[in-house]
């Protein structure tokens, strides 16, 4: 296998014809539609015998991974998306889900430290809180000085709001550092990093082969996909979606720079054209920002010494908001 290969987005996205077959991929909220020029399908040979050995299906051969070299990009980049696919199709976005960002006070290096860390949390979350049911999944990210820090998505399935205050989670997390989050808008809540996608992705090259770059509960799910052909996606030509996103990556050889294949990918949200729904989503995303604020302001109370009137003011608006979002619902009803 030929790992030396560059990976680029294409500055115009390749155009897509009905008969072309693709692959779509359900994330609820949202359905994602890729195209792949070339059919080239390299685990089509390889069968996975642990995280160490494979089997060459073409020879019956048992081989090594290479597991002294950097995970290459196009790795990283198979198993974000596959992690972000999780993330969206599980989490629709709603007022019965977190988003948590977990770091340390000390310079956390080795990714089994990490792992047990966010095992006791997740524990200690179910026993010191009334959210006995829950569902999780968190990504180990390394930051540039390659310590490791923690973004989880958080939700109940008994259909409780789920809220924890920071000062909780800090002393469940018992590690320093805590943001939390309603989570509303999971596109969003998936861009909370400062960083670009690039520069993310160079970390992930150092990620430890043969270790997960994410934990998950057993209710987290994979999305379901069909084959099927461009036209006959109904996410096309329908007024229920809207297209968001149109991406090509060419990935092409590290040596003669030749474009090797192309892959296209297109994002839909489905779209809500009753007006009541386009009301109740102005509302979600005026309480969004509140509930940030107020959090935001949480935070910093104690760095800035903001004047408790303040905070008093944004709880106010916050339960006004939802006295509103109440009320609304019941006229509409």
């Amino acid at each position: 296998m030929n790992r030396n290969v560059i990976v680029e987005c294409s500055e115009i996205p390749h155009k897509i014809k009905d008969t072309d077959e693709v692959v779509k991929i359900d994330l609820g909220r949202y359905s994602k539609i890729v195209k792949v020029r070339n059919k080239i399908n390299i685990g089509s040979y390889i069968r996975k015998l642990n995280k160490y050995e494979y089997v060459d299906k073409r020879t019956g051969e048992v081989k090594k991974y290479d597991l002294d070299n950097h995970t290459s990009i196009s790795s990283v980049r198979r198993k974000l998306r596959d992690y972000e696919e999780k993330v969206l199709y599980n989490f629709p976005g709603s007022v019965k889900e977190i988003f948590v960002t977990l770091t340390c006070k000390e310079n956390v290096t080795d990714i089994l430290v990490i792992k047990d860390y966010y095992s006791n949390f997740i524990k200690e979350l179910k026993k010191q809180t009334e959210f006995n049911h829950i569902e999780h999944i968190g990504l180990f990210e390394q930051t540039e000085k390659g310590c490791w820090h923690i973004h989880a998505f958080i939700k109940t399935t008994d259909n409780k709001r789920l809220f924890i205050s920071q000062e909780k989670l800090r002393k469940i997390w018992k590690h320093n550092g805590v943001y939390v989050m309603q989570n509303l808008n999971t596109i969003k809540s998936l861009r909370h990093s400062k960083d670009k996608r690039n520069e993310r992705l160079e970390r992930f090259k150092y990620f430890p082969k043969g270790a997960k770059m994410y934990n998950k509960s057993k209710g987290i799910i994979s999305p379901p996909k069909e084959k099927l052909l461009y036209g006959e996606c109904v996410e096309v030509e329908s007024d229920v979606y809207r297209n968001i996103s149109n991406k090509t990556y060419l990935i092409r050889n590290g040596n003669t720079y030749r474009i090797m294949n192309a892959v296209t990918t297109q994002l839909f949200k489905k779209v809500r054209t009753n007006t009541s729904q386009q009301s109740k989503d102005n509302i979600l995303e005026v309480k969004e920002n509140i509930v940030n604020t107020y959090l935001t302001l949480k935070y910093n109370e104690t760095k800035s010494k903001i004047k408790s009137k303040t905070i008093k003011v944004v709880i106010i608006m916050t339960f006004i908001i939802f006295a509103f979002e109440i009320l609304y619902e019941r006229f509409l009803a």
